[in-house]
């Protein structure tokens, strides 16, 4: 059987054959993606498609070539996200996408834009245990107009095993709090209100702090101001997606370092990175 669904503001259908049960574990891991089925009358080609082969899922979508296949439910709904994500890209033209963790620390909204890899889920996982309100742990869209950031609603997904830097506090956090998962990744399911919320899609807030990371095994943490050129050059990197010119690219992304206090944060994936983060916030 095959089926078509709306998620949030995507405006094209989610096609889905033989293996529905998937959108039960996909819509728990979002927070502000009203989910509807689409136009049965309609003809319009799907974004992304997903269907069975044998024991395998099969992942289709217009923004890669081919096919992708995936052996388990955690690591397809993880390659539809990323899909998902690229679809809400392509509708949002008044975005910027930044490859970034966001959230909100004692009322400060700070920005980690960071190359794969550096760490962002994990920093964002460990200020979400502290009570921040999270908007995201890998990308974070900016309005072009206003530069506020804007929640992706997508819970954070963080790879296993974790960091043997983290406490064993934060090892049972993630533990008491994971969602969907196999030996490679788990969802950490965070509460819709109060502290360590995930903000819904759409929320914005205005960028109080840039933070570049620079995870570095053995290093002693520390938050230092950085240079707003550094700044510059790794927005620029770390943008993807939209009809946006370079000009345009460039000029919006000056406007943000020059206006939100800039810094680096050097540190080994431990647990006193988020405490700094958290130092920083209230002496503001």
């Amino acid at each position: 059987m095959t089926t078509r669904w709306r998620f949030g503001p995507v405006a094209e259908p989610v096609e889905i054959t033989g293996c529905t049960g998937l959108l039960e574990p996909v819509s728990r891991c979002l927070h502000g993606w009203p989910l509807a089925p689409w136009a049965p009358e309609s003809t319009d080609d799907p974004a992304i498609a997903i269907t069975t082969r044998e024991t395998e899922f099969v992942l289709t979508s217009r923004f890669i070539a081919g096919e992708e296949t995936y052996a388990d439910a955690p690591s397809i709904v993880c390659a539809f996200m990323a899909e998902l994500i690229m679809a809400y890209g392509a509708t949002q033209r008044d975005n910027l996408f930044l490859h970034a963790g966001g959230a909100v620390v004692e009322d400060r909204m700070m920005v980690f834009p960071a190359r794969g890899r550096a760490g962002k889920s994990t920093l964002v996982a460990q200020l979400a245990q502290r009570g921040a309100r999270i908007f995201s742990d890998d990308v974070v869209p900016l309005d072009i107009a206003t530069l506020r950031g804007r929640a992706l609603g997508i819970e954070p997904r963080l790879r296993l095993p974790l960091p043997e830097s983290l406490s064993a506090t934060m090892h049972g956090w993630v533990e008491a709090h994971r969602r969907l998962f196999n030996r490679k990744i788990t969802y950490v399911g965070l509460p819709r209100q109060g502290p360590g919320a995930l903000a819904p899609l759409g929320e914005e807030r205005p960028i109080d702090a840039i933070v570049l990371l620079a995870r570095e095994p053995g290093a002693r943490p520390t938050l230092e101001p950085c240079s707003r050129a550094d700044v510059l050059k790794q927005l620029v990197h770390q943008h993807f997606g939209g009809p946006v010119t370079a000009v345009t690219l460039i000029a919006r992304f000056k406007a943000l370092v020059e206006s939100a206090p800039c810094y680096r944060l050097r540190y080994d994936g431990g647990e006193e990175a988020p405490d700094l983060l958290h130092r920083m916030a209230r002496a503001a």
